[in-house]
């Protein structure tokens, strides 16, 4: 029979994993899974999954945008951030790495995760298709790098 109180704990401990995720990223969710006890292969398929959703859910709110205010003025903010952006030496880089550096903007910590990457795609040009498929992948890489980083941790540890 299962225990009433594992179960509720295990609940209470994902949901706080995936709120971890959506506010601060992997860099968060990752330590955080590891620490209460989740190993670090599921943790990084739950984080894989719901980038995906969190991808496609950034993508359709930025694309249909029109008719709610808040969303509406955020877009127009977004794309004024990103004419601005447009001439800096960061953007010139990006653009010079062209889809590498979308895959790499997911891949690598502190550089902005996939709510920078769907904007940096769009302002490469890229269709909105290329744009999700690249941020999947780079979603992909950055969570496998983080789940055997972990791996790795905790066999040095223990």
């Amino acid at each position: 029979m299962f225990n009433l109180e594992k179960i509720h704990l295990l609940i209470i401990h994902s949901l706080m994993l995936l709120a971890l995720h959506l506010v601060f990223g992997k860099k968060a969710s990752f330590p955080y899974g590891i620490m209460v006890g989740f190993f670090p292969t599921a943790i990084g398929l739950v984080i894989t999954a719901l980038d995906f959703a969190l991808i496609y859910l950034v993508a359709e709110i930025f694309e249909n945008t029109t008719r709610i205010k808040i969303f509406r003025k955020w877009k127009e903010m977004e794309i004024l951030k990103s004419e601005k952006m447009k001439s800096t030496k960061r953007f010139r880089y990006f653009n010079h790495l062209g889809k590498i550096g979308l895959v790499g903007v997911v891949i690598v910590p502190f550089t902005g995760g996939i709510y920078s990457a769907y904007f940096l795609g769009n302002m490469l040009k890229l269709s909105k298709k290329a744009s999700y498929l690249l941020t999947c992948l780079g979603a992909i890489l950055g969570n496998l790098l983080f789940a055997l980083s972990s791996m790795g941790l905790l066999h040095w540890i223990r």
